[in-house]
């Protein structure tokens, strides 16, 4: 018997469906201040949110410069999902200018959100430092045909980015950028019921882009080690 419970450990070891005791959760608490999204984050609401550091994504460790270390926080109200990133960085630039441009190419922050459990669909959001959105639903993470998915426009997603320095000029020292965002919750689930989130485990990522050379390339709060399109890697947003 302990021989046919070990062919089967080593199985599912192999095969990777064991769970990661490791898994990164998040908890996302309620407030009834009204959040205004203007990129500022001066809201009690943030003050008091859980402060994720996001990590080197290649090998998961702390960013140790904190000119450079990135974080990312969330709350809610009935009616959005709030998310903030804080990006600290020296060089900040932008040249993207069109909704759904390969923002990942330069700087950017995203967030992936899957929210039916299905590893293969889920929904990805950017934000650039000039608060240049992408936002598309992924339906295969093997073949993402990058002509179809950014034909999906997430409805009522609302963004705004706080620049400290300036975006594009390396004569002046920048310091930090950062991104506030609203995200309705009917438009990520279309029978979506507010009496019932605390039953809600959606899975969830936050990344970061950073091109300047100087610190990591790429970050994330629950690293995948590889690409982003990871969804076995994501962590679990709980609402409380």
């Amino acid at each position: 018997m302990l021989g046919k419970l070990t062919i089967i450990f080593c199985i599912a070891l192999c095969s990777g469906f064991l769970i990661d005791s490791t898994e990164f959760k998040v908890i996302s608490r309620f407030t009834r201040e009204k959040i205004r999204i203007d990129g500022d984050l001066n809201e009690t609401a943030w003050k008091s949110a859980q402060k994720l550091p996001l990590s080197n994504n290649l090998d998961g460790t702390p960013v140790k410069e904190s000119s450079y270390s990135s974080y990312v926080m969330t709350c809610y109200d009935r009616d959005n999902l709030y998310i903030a990133f804080i990006n600290h960085d020296h060089e900040i630039f932008s040249s993207y200018s069109k909704r759904d441009e390969f923002l990942w190419k330069e700087e950017v922050v995203e967030v992936f959100i899957d929210t039916d459990k299905d590893p293969s669909t889920y929904i990805e959001l950017e934000v650039s430092p000039k608060n240049v959105v992408f936002d598309s639903f992924i339906t295969d993470t093997a073949n993402i045909d990058l002509d179809v998915t950014p034909q999906f426009d997430l409805d009522g997603w609302r963004t705004a980015v706080f620049v400290h320095g300036t975006v594009n000029n390396n004569s002046d020292h920048d310091s930090l950028w950062t991104v506030e965002m609203a995200i309705p919750f009917t438009s990520l689930e279309s029978d979506f019921n507010i009496e019932q989130i605390k039953e809600y485990n959606w899975r969830i990522n936050f990344y970061r882009l950073d091109r300047d050379d100087l610190g990591p390339t790429s970050y994330a709060w629950s690293p995948t080690f590889t690409r982003f399109h990871t969804p076995s890697k994501f962590g679990t947003i709980i609402f409380r």
